[in-house]
């Protein structure tokens, strides 16, 4: 028997009688991230008293509309006058299947808040797997580091918004594609494009980034996991109804858009879709700016110097994670500040691979650079850094609260009473397109102006767009007109414009968004009060 477990243990094989469970402390270990991150998630999420974004309104009864009439349930009537009526696709469709379970709770605004909680935490999650897949030291604490890197970063992963699910499966993708994982790469990338195709841009970068950089790095070219995200991408765009459909508001968001921001008329844009100016990137971002730039300089140094014996693998995941972080960093700075969960979540990335095979005080191999004493101060370092870093976020997000959004009833009362008082396809002029998420949480039986963002109702009809758009801004309200400027003698009346070209029967003015449209509609008979509450009010035309 001794010699027979003797064998057993040189082939490498358990001995009878021994038990040997090396998936417990994993698993206790997932347990114990995934317990964590859910306490993390809640009480940020659940401490702030309203909804960071309006956005999570309409995704949540996008997603109840899915539950109820079923999954292919196609089409979007409550904005005829936009590109998203016209070609109705749904962008968000494996978002809005993934929020589903949320929309049968009985307290509705508590499923949004839930629905951002599932986000991070899937995110801290993806981050997780790419980061153990690679075997970075102490790849449960960095993700983490997200959630406190700054308390911008952290109000944006508070919205309900496929973004942040967005992020986590980026850095999956990155993963798979690192390691040259043909279903991983296909499977991740068709769940990425599902989830956020106004993302899909994301697949075929990141793939191409980490071809490119492991090939120089570690002299290995591999098509194989970047061609099966390709064809996942396909694969995620594919399962969605009306697809095709899908085209067309995807030429709106990359094409026409940026047309518009570069050369084009002053239209409406949303503040998510400027850029993050470099000012403003480093007073919000100073610190983690910093450390950055530091572990980049130990890895520069490390790989002139020659000196740290990094391994192939090791110079593959430093120098491709950097580069995607710089990309995203860019895109930030000069394009939108949307990218900025992304550009975190690889400086995240790059920064525990840096420290895991650069400054971890426990290797021990010789020669390396830098030595045992510099790595121990780094890490010292490392942690100061990132304990100022918790500091900001804790005390302007849970101590001396300063990120605030939308009161979640604050337009409960007029959306309830369109939905009473009104019928169902009944056409309200909503007076900003920022309002359709909320009136189309309370009331989605009704149709709206505009809402989503102010681009596709130009894409729809420019002379629409501008119609609407001096009435929003309050630069007209007696008359309006379709053109950039109003000439003098030029307008048409409002109502008629309203009655005719919108087909308004009802028109709702919030003095917050649009306080000359407000203010007007009192004075014209031919508007009939209907409602006016807390600043909010109703006509009937």
């Amino acid at each position: 028997m001794q010699r027979e477990r003797a064998q057993a243990t040189a082939s490498g094989a358990p001995a009878a009688g021994r038990r040997n469970h090396p998936a417990v402390p994993g698993l206790a270990r997932l347990g114990a991230f995934l317990l964590v991150a859910s306490a993390l998630a809640a009480l940020f999420v659940l401490s702030n008293p309203t909804i960071p974004s309006e956005d999570g309104f309409r995704h949540f009864r996008q997603a109840a509309l899915y539950a109820r009439h079923g999954l292919f349930m196609h089409g979007f009537p409550w904005l005829p006058y936009s590109a998203m009526g016209r070609f109705p696709a749904d962008m968000w469709y494996g978002f809005h299947l993934w929020a589903i379970p949320f929309t049968f709770l009985r307290e509705a605004v508590l499923g949004i808040k839930l629905i951002a909680v599932a986000d991070i935490v899937a995110l801290l999650l993806c981050l997780a797997a790419a980061l153990r897949r690679h075997r970075v030291a102490y790849w449960f604490l960095w993700p983490f580091v997200v959630l406190f890197f700054s308390p911008p970063i952290l109000y944006g992963l508070l919205m309900t918004r496929p973004v942040v699910l967005t992020a986590g499966l980026c850095a999956l993708l990155f993963s798979f594609v690192l390691a040259d994982r043909l279903w991983g790469a296909l499977l991740v990338s068709a769940a990425l494009a599902s989830v956020d195709l106004s993302f899909f841009w994301a697949i075929p970068v990141i793939s191409a980034i980490v071809l490119v950089t492991r090939g120089i790095a570690a002299r290995a070219w591999s098509w194989k996991a970047a061609g099966a995200s390709l064809l996942g991408l396909v694969a995620g765009w594919m399962l969605r109804p009306d697809a095709l459909q899908a085209l067309p508001l995807e030429g709106v968001q990359l094409f026409l858009l940026a047309a518009l921001k570069r050369h084009g008329p002053p239209i409406i844009f949303s503040l998510e879709l400027s850029p993050v100016a470099p000012a403003e990137m480093l007073d919000s971002f100073a610190l983690p700016l910093l450390v950055w730039g530091v572990m980049t300089a130990v890895f520069v140094a490390a790989l002139l110097l020659r000196r740290g014996e990094l391994a192939p693998e090791g110079r593959s995941l430093l120098l491709s994670s950097l580069a995607v972080a710089l990309f995203f960093c860019c895109l930030t700075t000069f394009g939108t500040r949307r990218a900025a969960p992304f550009w975190v979540v690889f400086v995240v990335l790059f920064l525990a691979a840096a420290f895991s095979r650069l400054l971890d005080p426990r290797e021990r191999k010789q020669p390396q650079f830098p030595g045992a004493e510099a790595r121990l101060v780094f890490a010292i370092g490392l942690v100061l850094a990132f304990g100022l870093m918790a500091h900001d976020v804790v005390d302007q997000h849970l101590l001396r609260p300063r990120w605030r959004g939308a009161p979640p009833y604050r337009l409960q009362a007029a959306g309830e009473w369109l939905r009473r008082h009104t019928r169902p396809g009944d056409m309200v002029f909503n007076a900003g397109w920022g309002t359709f998420n909320e009136l189309f949480f309370w009331s989605p039986e009704n149709h709206y102006d505009s809402g989503i963002d102010p681009v596709f109702l130009y894409a729809y009809d420019q002379q629409l767009y501008w119609k609407a758009h001096h009435l929003w801004l309050g630069e007209t309200t007696e008359v309006t007109c379709g053109m950039p400027r109003c000439r003098p003698g030029g307008g048409e009346d409002t109502y008629t414009v309203l009655r005719r070209d919108f087909k308004a029967v009802y028109v709702m003015a919030e003095r917050r968004t649009a306080p000359a449209l407000y203010d007007y509609l009192r004075t014209d008979p031919r508007f009939i009060q209907c409602f006016d509450q807390d600043e909010v009010a109703i006509y009937r035309l």
